[in-house]
């Protein structure tokens, strides 16, 4: 006997844009807002609107929205780089890493400015939330040189539990001395849980304060020999086992980027006449001056996942 088929999903109309994998959800509000964008042929100017994928037709700039190519990128984060597509103070973020992949990407998860190691990008939104979802508790595995040797007590308590300065608790965690030099200490520690600058503040808490911190593996996925500043695309296989029962679809080619910045001939295959709507928002390097409609993935914030 067949299982039934799953039932449609409804979501408002700037998350399903960003689920069809076209664009943020803030640039998805402001194409809305810009009244670009209808649904069964009218035209809406609120992102709350409620919309069924798979059955409302929904249009961006007179081009019908169909799903996004998936993309899963790994990265090498070198140190001094912040996980934001663009900073207010005016520092170098990943972004600078990603080139052009003719998709808009998010990270999943985030990595501080002085920690380096893997981090991952991709336009999936549900295989993103499966990877930081706390329920999942997925391993995340670090490699931390702390002040000090750190002696017995101290690997103790971070492998129990941590009081941190919020007053909450570490989920208990893998701590073992890789090596210990002069007047410092390599740490492993693997921990199944994304407080915000999580190991930097176990390590703090028993007194042995983190001077530098990479990141080697998330989930079944390790960084390997990436070298620093190099992005790659995930296999198929790989995409599967972060996250079980991913199918990454190979779609038409679509992306995001600013109406005002539409791509120039010759480029994705030249002609731009015959186009879907992920194609009118494909994001493209900021010009000198952008102009402020759909300015690139300005404003976003997802929720901080640091260690």
């Amino acid at each position: 006997m067949s299982e039934p088929n799953p039932p449609p999903t409804r979501v408002t109309l700037d998350r399903a844009l960003s689920k069809l994998g076209l664009t943020s959800r803030k640039q998805a509000q402001l194409a809305i807002q810009e009244q670009r964008v209808k649904v069964n042929g009218r035209m809406i100017d609120s992102p709350g609107k409620w919309v069924t994928l798979g059955v409302d037709r929904i249009v961006v700039d007179g081009a019908v929205a169909k799903p996004a190519e998936k993309v899963y990128l790994a990265l090498h984060k070198p140190r001094g780089l912040v996980t934001t597509r663009s900073d207010e103070q005016g520092r170098r973020t990943v972004y600078e890493c990603l080139g052009d992949f003719g998709s808009w990407v998010f990270p999943v998860g985030r990595l501080d400015r002085d920690t380096s190691g893997l981090l991952l990008f991709t336009n999936d939104t549900d295989w993103s939330e499966n990877i930081t979802a706390p329920e999942k508790k997925l391993e995340k595995e670090y490699l931390a040189k702390v002040e000090g040797h750190v002696g017995d007590e101290a690997l103790h308590t971070l492998r129990a539990g941590v009081y941190l300065d919020d007053g909450t608790i570490t989920l208990p965690a893998k701590v073992r001395i890789d090596r210990q030099v002069e007047k410092s200490t390599w740490l492993s520690i693997i921990i199944v849980e994304g407080k915000y600058r999580q190991v930097r503040r176990m390590c703090e808490g028993v007194g042995h304060p983190v001077t530098q911190l990479i990141r080697l593996r998330i989930g079944t996925l390790v960084l390997g020999k990436l070298a620093s500043g190099v992005i790659r695309k995930l296999t198929p296989e790989e995409v599967e086992k972060l996250v079980p029962g991913t199918t990454p679809v190979a779609a038409p080619r679509v992306a995001v980027s600013p109406k005002a910045s539409p791509p120039s001939p010759g480029r994705e295959g030249g002609s731009t006449r015959h186009r879907e709507a992920g194609s009118a928002l494909r994001q493209t390097p900021p010009a000198p001056k952008p102009r402020p409609t759909m300015k690139s993935g300005a404003g976003r914030r997802r929720p901080r996942r640091s260690r």
